[in-house]
């Protein structure tokens, strides 16, 4: 009987974690998704991305796809009429050679150029054009970002994500 008590001593905290565990797991399992708990974190904000540049930027596009993608977000890449189109075509190639580009179907590149020139209101155009090819082809993002391929970020995405989550309260 003397032995039995240590076995019991050492068996009782294993057996009380695991029970409160599997407790755990079960209460969690079955919260639904209209409980007061799920309004207190609510999804991080989509974001979407416009990317453009000129000829020569195929790879400096590409590099800078790969730098801020997350799955959740959406990405738009234009190269205007002074890349050929066989420069478009390789960065189509390029993008399309990411499998989780595929998977998630997020990354698109626009096929036909846009004339643009740095002195007028034609950049402006663009981008407006960018934003609404991005609406009829994804309505589920919260934010738009004009980026040019020059352009790199400081921070990584998820940092992107979580400045516009909490400076506006959200969305």
């Amino acid at each position: 009987m003397s032995n039995l008590k240590p076995i019991l001593l050492f068996s009782l905290p294993p057996l009380s974690l695991i029970s409160l565990l599997l407790l755990f797991f079960h209460h969690h399992h079955h919260l639904s998704y209209s409980s007061p708990f799920s309004n207190l974190f609510p999804p991080p904000p989509k974001i979407a991305y416009f990317i453009s540049g000129t000829d020569g930027d195929v790879s400096r596009i590409f590099r800078l796809v790969h730098a801020i993608y997350h799955p959740r977000n959406y990405y738009l890449l234009h190269l205007d009429h002074r890349a050929s189109m066989k420069q478009r075509q390789e960065l189509a190639a390029m993008v399309s050679s990411v499998e989780v580009f595929l998977v998630a179907g997020n990354v698109k590149v626009v096929e036909k150029a846009n004339s643009v020139h740095e002195e007028g209101s034609s950049s402006l155009g663009l981008v407006l054009h960018g934003a609404a090819i991005l609406l009829r082809w994804k309505k589920e993002w919260d934010w738009f970002l004009n980026l040019d391929a020059s352009d790199y970020p400081l921070i990584p995405q998820d940092g992107i994500s979580s400045s516009f989550f909490f400076n506006n309260g959200g969305y």
